[in-house]
C-alpha cells in the first residue's frame, strides 16, 4: 500500500511539472523523494509517548538519515518488507538521474548529438538567431523522426544562448568536418549585413569535388530579384522572407481565383477572360509592399476580355515616395511605362489620402496595409471596413492584408470576426520544413529543366545555372494553377477546340514570360542592336546588359531571327502542352 501511494504521487506530479525545464523537474524530484524518505524514518524511528523535545531529535535525526539514504548510505533494510526495498531503488535512480541532468546534463546532451551525428547518414544544419532556428528545428523533428540537427547561431549569440535540447550546437569551423559518406541539407536563415552571402561563398568552395551539398538560404529580397548569382557545386535554393511571405498570401487566393470566384470574367473559346483587371492598393512601399506588387504584376499577365490592356491595375499610397519609386525605376525600368500602376505620395493620415483611398474603394479587389506601423495598419483596416458598410459594400467588400511587425494579439481577436480581413506576421512569421528543407516547387522546377536539358545537351545542369535561369524554371511552376483556371473544364471540347485552347495559353506564358523578366530588371534588346554575327546565330540577349529580344508582344515573335520559323512560339505551346499532358497522366 505504501509502494502504491509512493508511485501515485510521482505519477501527479510528473503530470503537474510536465511543463517545466527538466534541470527545476529533476530538482523538484528529488526533493519529493527527500520528503517521503524523512516521513518514513520518522514513521519507523517515532518514539511513542516521548517528551517534545526527543519527538524533536528523531526528526532531526530522520532529516540527517534522509539525506545519508539519497546518498546511498541508508539503510532500507530498516523496514523489513520488500515493498520499502522498491521505494528506495526508485529513490536512487531518480538520484543518480537528477545529478545527471544538473551538473552533466550539457556535457551528456552534447556526445549523445555527437554520436548521433556520427552515426546519421541525414544531417540537418540550422544557422541564424535563435528566435528563428528553434521554431524551424521543432518542424524538422515533427516530420523526420530523430532527425540529426546541428545549430550554428549568429555570432553575438554563441556565448550567452541556453542549450537547444537535442541538438549539436557548433561553430564555423564545423563545416570543415563535413563527410563526404553524409547527407547535409544547411538552412542558412535570415541574417545582417549579407554574411549569408559570405557562408554560400565558402559551401561552394567547400563542396567542389566532394558531391552535392543541399543549402536553403534567406538573401536581401533585392539580391535575388535583379542579380544572378552562381554556385556551381551546391543545391542552393535561395529565399528571401519577403518573397515567401507574399508567396504564401498569393497561394491563398491568386488574383485570377478571385476574378473567377466573383464572376468577374467569361469564357471565351475555352479560356476565361476576366472583364477588369484584378485591382489592388497597396499602402506603404517598403520591401514587403514592394515585393507585393511585382509579384502580383506577374500573376496578371492574363489578357482583358474587351481588351489586349493589363491584367492589373495598382495604386500605390506612400508618405515617401519619390525616393522609393526612383529605386524601382533603375532596377525594373519597364516599370515607368506601366500605364496601370498609379503612384501618390501623401501622409498616411491625411485628408488628402482618405479621398484617393475613397475614390478607389469600390472598385477595389484586394488591400495591403504593409507600413511600418502595426497599430496604425490595424486601425486603417478597420476604419476601412467601416467607410465599406457605410458605402453599402457589405457584400463586395476587398481582401485586406494588414502587416503585422509586433505582437498584436489584441487587435487579431478584435478583426478575427471578419472573414475578408488577414493578417501577415512580419517580423514573427517561422518558416517551415516544407518550405526550407522539403521545397516541393523547387524539386519540381529542378525536374522541369532536367525534361528541358533531355532535349538540349548543351545546356547545363542544373547547379550550373545561375539563380536567375532557376528562378525562371520555378516561376513556370508556380504558374501552373493559373493556367489550369484558364483552361478549367475541357472535357466537353473537340480536339481541334483544344488545340487552340493550348496556343491561347502559349500565348498567355509568353505574356507570364515578359513580366517575369520585366520585375527582374529586364529590357527589350532592339534587333537593330545585334551585330550581323548575332543575328545569323540567332541570338537573343545580352546577359550582363539584361537585354532580351523577346520581349516583345506575341505577335512580333515571328519577326526575330529564329533557328526556324516559329520555333521562338513553339517554346511556348509545348511548355503548356507538357503541362497538361503531365496532369492528364497525374
Amino acid at each position: 500500500m505504501v509502494l502504491l501511494c509512493y508511485i501515485l504521487g510521482l505519477v501527479v506530479l510528473h503530470i503537474c511539472l510536465r511543463k517545466c525545464e527538466d534541470r527545476l523537474r529533476s530538482i523538484l524530484m528529488v526533493g519529493y523523494n527527500y520528503l517521503v524518505v524523512v516521513a518514513l524514518y520518522f514513521w519507523v524511528q517515532f518514539p511513542a509517548g516521548a517528551e517534545p523535545s526527543e519527538i524533536f531529535y528523531t526528526f532531526l535525526l530522520c532529516m540527517y538519515e534522509a539525506i545519508m539514504a539519497l546518498t546511498f548510505e541508508g539503510k532500507p533494510d530498516l523496514f523489513g518488507t520488500p515493498q520499502y526495498a522498491c521505494i528506495f531503488l526508485i529513490i536512487v535512480v531518480y538520484t543518480i538521474r537528477a545529478v545527471l541532468i544538473v551538473f552533466f546534463k550539457d556535457l551528456l546532451n552534447r556526445m549523445l548529438m555527437r554520436w548521433r551525428l556520427f552515426r546519421a547518414k541525414e544531417i540537418y544544419l540550422v544557422a541564424g538567431c535563435r528566435e528563428d532556428a528553434l521554431p524551424l528545428i521543432e518542424d524538422i523533428r515533427r516530420n523526420v523522426k530523430g532527425a540529426a540537427i546541428a545549430c550554428l547561431l549568429s555570432q553575438e549569440e554563441e556565448e550567452e544562448a541556453e542549450p537547444i535540447p537535442g541538438v549539436l550546437r557548433v561553430e564555423k569551423e564545423w563545416f570543415e568536418g563535413m563527410r563526404r559518406d553524409k547527407h547535409y541539407h544547411v538552412i542558412l536563415l535570415p541574417d545582417k549585413c549579407h554574411e549569408n552571402v559570405w557562408y554560400l561563398q565558402e559551401l561552394d568552395a567547400f563542396a567542389e569535388g566532394r558531391g552535392e551539398l543541399l543549402v536553403t538560404a534567406f538573401l536581401d529580397n533585392d539580391l535575388i530579384r535583379f542579380e544572378d548569382l552562381y554556385f556551381k557545386n551546391l543545391n542552393a535554393y535561395l529565399v528571401s522572407k519577403e518573397q515567401l511571405l507574399v508567396r504564401r498570401l498569393l497561394t491563398e487566393q491568386l488574383p485570377l481565383q478571385y476574378l473567377k470566384e466573383h464572376g468577374l470574367g467569361r469564357v471565351e473559346r475555352g479560356i476565361f477572360r476576366p472583364e477588369v483587371p484584378f485591382t489592388v492598393c497597396i499602402i506603404g512601399f517598403g520591401d514587403l509592399g514592394k515585393e507585393f506588387l511585382l509579384s502580383v504584376y506577374e500573376n496578371t499577365a492574363f489578357e482583358m476580355a474587351d481588351s489586349d490592356g493589363s491584367g492589373l491595375k495598382a495604386l500605390i499610397l506612400e508618405e515617401t515616395l519619390e525616393d522609393k519609386r526612383a529605386e524601382l525605376f533603375r532596377d525594373a525600368p519597364q516599370f515607368r511605362e506601366e500605364a496601370g500602376i498609379f503612384w501618390e505620395e501623401t501622409a498616411y493620415e491625411s485628408e488628402r489620402f482618405f479621398d484617393i483611398l475613397e475614390e478607389w474603394l469600390s472598385g477595389l479587389h484586394e488591400i495591403l496595409i504593409a507600413t511600418g506601423d502595426t497599430r496604425f495598419n490595424v486601425e486603417l483596416a478597420m476604419r476601412l471596413l467601416r467607410i465599406c458598410r457605410k458605402r453599402g459594400m457589405e457584400e463586395r467588400l476587398p481582401r485586406i492584408i494588414v502587416a503585422l511587425h509586433e505582437d498584436a494579439q489584441g487587435s487579431m481577436t478584435l478583426l478575427s470576426q471578419e472573414k475578408n480581413v488577414f493578417f501577415q506576421r512580419v517580423r514573427q512569421e517561422h518558416f517551415t520544413y516544407e518550405e526550407l528543407v522539403l521545397r516541393k516547387a523547387d524539386q519540381d522546377a529542378e525536374a522541369l529543366h532536367r525534361r528541358y536539358r533531355g532535349k538540349n545537351l548543351h545546356v547545363e545542369n542544373w547547379n550550373a545555372l545561375g539563380t536567375f535561369t532557376q528562378s525562371s524554371n520555378r516561376a513556370v511552376v508556380w504558374d501552373i494553377p493559373n493556367k489550369l483556371l484558364l483552361a478549367g473544364d475541357r472535357s466537353d471540347l473537340s480536339p481541334e477546340e483544344q488545340e487552340a485552347v493550348f496556343w491561347e495559353l502559349a500565348r498567355y506564358e509568353h505574356r507570364r514570360w515578359n513580366a517575369f523578366h520585366y520585375s527582374r530588371g529586364w529590357t527589350k534588346l532592339p534587333v537593330e542592336e545585334l551585330s550581323e554575327e548575332e543575328r545569323e546565330s540567332c541570338t537573343t540577349k545580352h546577359k550582363r546588359e539584361r537585354r532580351h529580344t523577346c520581349l516583345v508582344e506575341w505577335d512580333e515573335l515571328d519577326d526575330l531571327p529564329q533557328t526556324e520559323p516559329g520555333i521562338l512560339k513553339w517554346y511556348d505551346y509545348e511548355n503548356v502542352v507538357q503541362l497538361f499532358h503531365r496532369a492528364t497522366e497525374g
